[in-house]
């Protein structure tokens, strides 16, 4: 379930994901997105997005009998909270709207199982990490009139 508020600048939400086979657990994540440069009127259309977000489980049921069932999160309680930046520049090449996102992300881990893995001994520890993500989006008109 993910419920998304709608304001002019400012747009809240609340997320809760629950899963009731492996671990029967909940998680549930609340951010908050506002959006900093836009050039509507401009051909390609630019976007510059900032959002937080903080994410908290609710607990989990863990299997001692079986190893290989481990949980998501070590602990109930805040697990990271998230800063990202991101920028979308939609393009219409062939008459269909295309949205080029990149993504970059700080990422402060509180909980033992979101923090970075790695071979190297000395990042196990370690509670924040930086990532990006590049997507490429087709959305072309369902229906017209």
């Amino acid at each position: 379930m993910d419920l998304r508020g709608t304001s002019k600048y400012v747009v809240p939400g609340l997320a809760l994901w629950l899963d009731v086979d492996r671990v029967q657990g909940a998680y549930l994540e609340g951010s908050v997105t506002v959006p900093v440069l836009a050039n509507p009127l401009a051909a390609p259309f630019i976007v510059l997005i900032t959002r937080a977000a903080v994410g908290y489980t609710l607990g989990q049921d863990v299997n001692s009998e079986d190893s290989s069932q481990g949980a998501y999160f070590a602990r109930a309680g805040v697990t990271h909270m998230d800063l990202a930046v991101s920028t979308d520049v939609t393009l219409r090449p062939l008459r269909v709207p295309t949205v080029l996102r990149f993504e970059g992300h700080v990422q402060f881990s509180t909980d033992d199982a979101t923090r970075p893995s790695s071979a190297r001994p000395s990042d196990a520890r370690r509670s924040g990490k930086l990532w990006a993500a590049l997507a490429l989006r087709l959305s072309p008109p369902i229906m017209s009139w």
